[in-house]
C-alpha cells in the first residue's frame, strides 16, 4: 500500500510539475514568430559533353551536388547575416555581409566591362 500512494504521488507530483511549464497559447505563439530555424536543401548540377573526334566520339559528364540553407526567424525567410546576428555571431555576420558585397560588386563590375566592350565592338 505504501508503494502505491508513493508511486501516485510521484505521478501526480510528475503531472504537476509537467503542467506547470506548459506554455500559454499567446507566448506559443510569439515564441514560434521568434524562434530561428534552417532548412537544408540539396542542388544538383551536371553536364554532358560529347564530341566526335576521328570516328571515335569523346565525352564526358560531371555531377556536382551541393548542400545549401536557408534561415528563418518564425516564418519568415531572413538573410545569413541577419540569421548569425540574431544567433549572436557577430563576427560571422559581418564576415557574410563582407562578402555579399564583394560579390555583388564584382557582378556589377562584370556587367560593366561587358557593356564598355560591347560599345567598343559596335564601334
Amino acid at each position: 500500500m505504501r508503494k502505491v500512494l508513493l508511486l501516485i504521488s510521484a505521478f501526480l507530483f510528475s503531472a504537476v510539475l509537467v503542467y506547470s511549464q506548459e506554455i500559454p497559447g499567446q507566448k506559443t505563439i510569439e515564441l514560434n514568430r521568434q524562434r530561428l530555424t534552417v532548412e537544408i536543401y540539396v542542388q544538383m548540377y551536371g553536364f554532358l559533353s560529347i564530341n566526335r573526334l576521328g570516328g571515335m566520339n569523346i565525352g564526358g559528364a560531371s555531377l556536382s551536388e551541393v548542400k545549401k540553407w536557408k534561415a528563418y526567424q518564425g516564418f519568415r525567410e531572413i538573410s545569413e547575416p541577419d540569421f548569425f546576428e540574431i544567433a549572436g555571431y557577430k563576427e560571422e555576420a559581418e564576415r557574410c555581409r563582407k562578402y555579399y558585397e564583394n560579390l555583388r560588386l564584382k557582378t556589377q563590375n562584370s556587367f560593366t566591362c561587358m557593356a564598355v566592350s560591347e560599345v567598343a565592338m559596335s564601334c
